[in-house]
């Protein structure tokens, strides 16, 4: 009697939780259940810190039900774009980075909830490296073709960075759009921590974002980010948390 007291307080979603992790430790597809559950909230609140690590292993896996979203960061060199996808990896970053010379992604498994139900986002991040995107223009174009979101990275301690994005938001936002389709757009300001070497004014900020139709605007340190983000879940990390529920949202 005690054990069927103690089965009935279990919620339904902590059930189908068990059944999902079960599932793709054997590398199986889970039901629709956790996703259509009533207590899919508490699920979420409650998840183990290498919950998402073992979803990201698995988005390889077709059988695995996720929703793809395809996020390209574009930007001036050294204004952050190597930095954000290391961050996403590992909560972490270096202190320097080389120039990317090609291209680099990460896949970010993300529950969002539409209709009173969740689902899952794969939001691939991918970037092209500066110099190599001006050398072989079809690196960008390429990646930019199937994207459903554009993320524009400003330095706000690089003049160079503004320059770079006022030149070129519109144009890749219209090659983007070619096909008809919606294509939404995110302003991501990085190094807020050095604030004090401002180099791009409050009102131009203002007029990039106002000439250039942006639907978001996010603003970030990921140096003090990745100070107190260490051990953290992804949901639990505010810049993650806020980059990944403004693409998919923006989307829905």
């Amino acid at each position: 009697k005690n054990n069927n007291e103690q089965k009935e307080k279990v919620p339904i979603g902590m059930e189908a939780l068990r059944e999902l992790i079960s599932s793709l430790d054997k590398g199986k597809a889970p039901t629709n259940e956790i996703y259509n559950s009533s207590d899919a909230r508490d699920v979420f609140n409650t998840l183990p810190a290498n919950y998402f690590d073992i979803l990201s292993l698995n988005v390889t896996n077709p059988d695995l039900p996720v929703i793809d979203l395809k996020v390209m960061m574009i930007g001036n060199y050294g204004c952050g774009k190597t930095s954000l996808i290391d961050f996403l990896r590992t909560r972490a970053i270096k202190k320097e980075y080389p120039e990317t010379w090609g291209g680099s992604c990460c896949h970010v498994v993300w529950p969002f909830e539409t209709a009173g139900a969740f689902a899952f986002y794969r939001v691939g991040v991918w970037e092209a490296g500066y110099t190599i995107g001006k050398k072989f223009q079809y690196l960008i174009s390429k990646n930019i073709a199937d994207a459903h979101v554009l993320l524009f990275v400003l330095a706000l301690n690089d003049r160079a960075s503004y320059e770079f994005l006022k030149a070129s938001m519109q144009k890749y936002h219209t090659e983007a759009s070619r096909d008809g389709q919606s294509v939404k757009q995110i302003l991501l300001i990085t190094k807020m921590d050095m604030y004090g070497q401002a180099q791009v004014t409050h009102h131009e900020i203002t007029e990039l974002i106002s000439n250039s139709d942006v639907d978001c605007v996010l603003s970030t340190s990921l140096i003090e980010e990745s100070k107190t983000s260490q051990g953290k879940r992804p949901e639990e990390v505010g810049l993650i948390r806020s980059l990944m529920d403004s693409a998919i949202g923006l989307c829905v």
